[in-house]
């Protein structure tokens, strides 16, 4: 693991609050070493459940440092994810900096990679219908669905009206 307190009882930065649903106790726990921050659901079972994590807030300074040292050194994605202990996806979009809600400012006149893309499917394969072209890039497709729907909709073909025989 990335640091050397890693399941070591240090914390003491701890902040319970209650789930609105279950009305169970939720702990926020924060690593004053690496700023390592995760939720879990209590109450605990069994010493074991100490350890355990229910969701990963922020990996922390000292985590993002590392990612980047080591993904310079040319490790491939599955080591690289099991020495950080996070998913190869987490560690994809860490090293895209699409996490922690990083938002590209758009303007007018710019036009982000995934439009362009969009765009070029588009003039690739002219007879596609919307559907056809979502199906043929989905996670672009949902990209552009999330980020800019008004725009993925005027730039994309327009649904043929059906006439009965």
């Amino acid at each position: 693991m990335v640091c050397e307190y890693y399941n070591v009882p240090i914390i003491e930065n701890v902040s319970i609050t209650l789930c609105e649903k279950t009305k169970m106790p939720i702990g926020t726990f924060t690593c004053t070493k690496c700023e390592f921050s995760y939720t879990r659901r209590g109450p605990d079972q069994n010493k074991a459940d100490k350890f355990q994590r229910t969701r990963v807030k922020s990996y922390g300074s000292l985590w993002e440092r590392k990612l980047q040292e080591f993904s310079k050194s040319g490790i491939g994605l599955r080591e690289l994810s099991r020495r950080m202990g996070a998913d190869p996806n987490t560690i994809k979009r860490s090293l895209n900096n699409e996490e922690d809600g990083l938002e590209i400012e758009h303007t007018d006149n710019f036009v982000t990679q995934d439009q362009q893309s969009w765009l070029s499917m588009q003039r690739e394969c002219p007879q596609m219908s919307i559907k056809q072209l979502r199906d043929a890039n989905k996670a672009l497709y949902m990209r552009l669905y999330r980020s800019d729907r008004e725009w993925l909709k005027a730039n994309s073909p327009k649904s043929l009206k059906r006439h009965p025989l």
